[in-house]
């Protein structure tokens, strides 16, 4: 196919094709008409050499603005780790309320949810879920992640959707997949939808390594949490709708168990709206504070307790 050379102010043949080249695409992407003209011998070239390198630089930009976004959501997690007897406890926070604990060769998951994907999250020899909202019992990701003998633990609620699941009423304890655990009720205080009504849900104390490591899931800090002893880790919700668990609470009730270590999770309830709409601004948090400053709330409440706070990013972040 024949060439048009057009000369570059400033030095430089560029050499441009005579066929049209999708001109009403590269006016999509940038705005504004790049138009094609023929020259004296009726080779086609563009109106404007600068026209056309902004549409491509445009171009560029958008195609790596996609990547990021894509990067962001699948950028391989980092596990923290947790000594233990036989080894160390790793600790892989997910996202919101789903978390990953791996301990020698057993692999737990806790309320696995697909909403960016699993390619951070390993099959599980037990799998726990704490309520039956899709957030917390993802039927979806609970099949990716199952093994043939992989055990399922769910709470009263959950059994309509896992009708083989090992159910667990509040106060159980049990031994599934060589590993202890035992189910604590989780349920609301103050009133009002959504309703976390007692015996419903559970949150959880799984022992591994003769560590204990407590899930609340979603709960106050009800008597029976607060007569939870020997926790070493724990992970507590906060910022749940109705002023439940806002940062002073969470904290004093993460005082009274006096983990070794606490993890905040389940903290932003706007966050899976945020995804597909980036303007989406509730729910409104009590004091009229963000999330960001939330987490700095219950940092400095726990201030010269003892307890070591790990402030993991349980949210991929939104480009």
């Amino acid at each position: 196919m024949r060439k048009a050379q057009n000369q570059r102010p400033g030095g430089g043949n560029i050499i441009i094709s005579r066929c049209l080249f999708a001109s009403e695409k590269l006016t999509a992407y940038t705005g504004q008409p790049i138009l094609i003209k023929p020259d004296r011998r009726g080779n086609h070239m563009y109106s404007s050499l600068n026209t056309i390198n902004a549409a491509f630089r445009t171009i560029s930009r958008a195609l790596l603005a996609s990547f990021t976004v894509y990067w962001s959501l699948v950028t391989p997690a980092i596990a923290d780790t947790f000594a233990a007897e036989q080894g160390e406890i790793l600790i892989t926070p997910l996202v919101h309320s789903s978390v990953q604990i791996e301990y020698l060769d057993t692999i737990v998951q806790i309320d696995p949810w697909d909403i960016v994907g699993l390619s951070n999250a390993k099959p599980a020899h037990l799998i726990l879920v704490t309520d039956n909202p899709g957030h917390h019992l993802d039927l979806g990701a609970i099949e990716k992640l199952s093994r043939s003998n992989t055990s399922v633990v769910i709470a009263t609620n959950g059994l309509p959707q896992i009708p083989d699941g090992i159910v667990m009423a509040n106060g159980d304890t049990i031994n599934a997949s060589g590993v202890t655990i035992e189910a604590v009720a989780a349920y609301d205080i103050i009133p009002g939808a959504p309703e976390h009504p007692k015996g419903d849900a559970n949150g959880y104390v799984v022992t591994l390594g003769g560590k204990r490591l407590f899930f609340a899931g979603v709960t106050e800090c009800v008597d029976e949490v607060k007569a939870l002893g020997g926790i070493d880790v724990a992970f507590m919700p906060m910022n749940i709708p109705r002023g439940r668990m806002t940062p002073s609470a969470a904290a004093e009730c993460t005082k009274i168990l006096d983990p070794d270590v606490v993890y905040t999770y389940h903290y932003d309830q706007g966050w899976a709206r945020r995804l597909d709409n980036p303007n989406f601004t509730g729910p409104e948090l009590p004091g009229g504070i963000n999330v960001s400053q939330s987490l700095d709330l219950f940092e400095k409440e726990l201030e010269g307790s003892g307890i070591a706070y790990r402030r993991s990013n349980w949210y991929p972040s939104k480009q």
